[in-house]
């Protein structure tokens, strides 16, 4: 019983994370676009 709790809180643990490695992926990918669009942001 105990290690399904576990198995399940890493699970969720996991699922966020690649949430949100996927989000900060798309704003990457979205300032490269806008840095190839209009020059340098700096």
């Amino acid at each position: 019983m105990h290690k399904n709790t576990c198995d399940a809180a890493s699970y969720l643990t996991d699922s966020l994370t690649g949430i949100l490695k996927e989000d900060y992926n798309l704003n990457e990918a979205k300032a490269e676009r806008l840095q190839e669009k209009y020059g340098s942001i700096d």
